[in-house]
C-alpha cells in the first residue's frame, strides 16, 4: 500500500494539476465500482437513510459523486505540502474563524471537532499554516509506513500529530495551556460511545472526545472543509453548549447540504 501512496505523490508532483486530478478521479471511480463495490452498497443504502424519500437513481447518482469527490481528497491531501502562507488562499478559505479565535483569546484549550466530509486535512493544514500548531488525534493505520507517511503529510503544514494508541498525554496538555486540538467525531474507531438522534434514529459517537472537553474545560468547535467553486472552504460553528446532542444536529444539518462529500464507508 505505501508504494501505491508515493506512487500517486510522484504523479502529483510531476503532473500538471488538472491531469494529476484527472487521472485520481478515475481511478477513484476504477477502485470503487471494483476492489470497494461492497462499500459502494453500503453507501447507498446510508444515503437512502439520511434522504427520506430519495430515488434509486437519485441515490446511485450521489454514490457516483461521492467516489469522484473522495479522488479529489486523495489528490489534495498527496499535495498538502504544497500549501504555504502565499498560496493558501488558492486552496482553502476560511468563514467565521472568529469563533475559534474567541475562545483562544480566552485562554481555553480548543477542540476542533469535525468530521470525514470534504477534505478535512486542508482544515488541520490552514490551522497550521495559520499558526496555531493543531494537534490532531488520528487513529491507527494499517502498518508503521503508511502511519509515518500520513504523519509525514500532516506535519508538513505545520499540524503535530498524536496516535490513540500512543495515550493522549500531550492533547491533554496541550488542552490545558489553551492549545488547539482537532480530530474527527463521526465514527467509533474504538473505546466507550454516547448516543443521540441522528437522521432519525439512536447514533454512536464517541465519547472519548466530550469527556476529553470536559476534563481540560475546554470547549468543543465544530468545523468542517467542504468544497465550493473548486477549492476548500472551512466554515467555523459556534462552540458547543449542549454537548453530543448539539454536535449530532450541527452534523446532519452539514451532511443533509453536502451528501456527496461525505466519506462515511461504514453501516449508519
Amino acid at each position: 500500500m505505501i508504494i501505491i501512496y508515493w506512487i500517486l505523490i510522484f504523479l502529483s508532483h510531476l503532473l500538471p494539476p488538472k491531469i494529476a486530478l484527472f487521472i485520481a478521479e478515475k481511478m477513484s471511480y476504477l477502485m470503487y465500482f471494483t476492489v470497494f463495490r461492497k462499500k459502494r452498497k453500503i453507501v447507498f443504502s446510508n444515503l437512502k437513510r439520511i434522504h427520506k424519500g430519495i430515488s434509486s437513481t437519485e441515490a446511485r447518482k450521489l454514490v457516483f459523486e461521492i467516489g469522484k469527490n473522495f479522488g479529489k481528497f486523495i489528490y489534495e491531501f498527496m499535495i498538502i505540502s504544497k500549501l504555504n502562507k502565499n498560496n493558501l488562499s488558492d486552496w482553502v478559505d476560511a468563514e467565521h474563524l472568529e469563533y475559534l479565535d474567541d475562545v483562544v483569546k480566552s485562554g481555553k484549550g480548543a477542540m476542533v471537532l469535525t468530521a470525514h466530509l470534504g477534505n478535512w486535512e486542508f482544515g488541520a493544514g490552514l490551522l497550521g499554516i495559520l499558526g496555531y500548531s493543531p494537534i490532531i488525534i488520528a487513529f491507527p493505520q494499517s502498518s508503521k509506513l503508511v502511519k509515518n507517511f500520513f504523519t509525514q503529510r500532516r506535519e508538513s503544514v505545520g499540524s503535530r500529530v498524536v496516535y490513540v494508541e500512543e495515550g493522549l498525554f500531550r492533547a491533554i496538555s496541550a488542552l490545558k495551556r489553551g492549545g488547539v486540538v482537532t480530530t474527527v467525531g463521526d465514527r467509533v474507531y474504538s473505546g466507550p460511545v454516547c448516543e443521540a438522534e441522528f437522521f432519525g434514529k439512536p447514533f454512536s459517537f464517541p465519547k472519548g472526545v466530550f469527556e476529553l472537553a470536559r476534563r481540560t474545560q475546554a470547549s468543543i468547535v465544530p468545523a468542517f472543509s467542504v468544497i465550493e467553486n473548486g477549492k476548500s472552504r472551512i466554515y467555523f460553528e459556534p462552540p458547543l453548549k449542549n454537548g453530543v446532542e448539539e454536535w449530532a444536529k450541527v452534523l446532519e444539518k452539514y451532511i443533509k447540504k453536502y451528501t456527496n462529500q461525505w466519506f462515511l464507508f461504514d453501516p449508519l
